[in-house]
């Protein structure tokens, strides 16, 4: 679903060259950026769709907390990266919050608006078992993930340590 949400973020005007990938760790501050609205996000979304003992249902607010520390703290790295990656999105001039508004409302939209139980289910299913990770950790994995996704094989040699 967060891979849904990067891919759907419009690309610059046609006129501007292709963009480079980006590079490791602005993908893994862009995933410590948004992570928690994402899992709060899914939570609320999931809590009519799941049965009561599923992990998003009873963790998914729980954990979402747990990652807004790092969240804030990659906040300023990554709002500049949004920016470059979604330069329509957001109003000229417009601050922080009003970005972080926009993107977040975007993000409910194109993502978690049209969530399914069989969706929950899968993001359920995905964050239980990562649950026990610390942050750091957490967002580490999630960002390879993104960026195999995104990059073909890029990922599976990613250098970064695990902390």
């Amino acid at each position: 679903m967060l891979l849904a949400f990067l891919l759907a973020l419009p690309v610059q005007a046609e006129a501007t060259p292709p963009r480079q990938p980006p590079r490791e760790e602005d993908v893994v501050t862009i995933v410590q950026a948004i992570l928690p609205h994402a899992i709060g996000a899914f939570a609320a979304k999931c809590q009519t769709l799941l049965p009561p003992d599923a992990y998003l249902r009873r963790d998914g607010e729980r954990l979402a907390g747990r990652m807004q520390p790092l969240a804030d703290i990659a906040w300023p790295r990554a709002s500049p990266l949004l920016a470059r990656l979604a330069a329509a999105r957001f109003t000229p001039g417009a601050s922080d919050a009003d970005k972080k508004t926009q993107l977040f409302a975007s993000f409910d939209q194109k993502v978690v608006r049209d969530m399914s139980a069989p969706d929950c289910e899968a993001v359920s299913g995905l964050l239980e078992p990562l649950d026990p990770l610390p942050p750091q950790n957490l967002t580490l994995l999630l960002s390879r993930l993104v960026e195999t996704f995104f990059f073909g094989t890029r990922g599976a040699t990613l250098s970064s340590p695990m902390h």
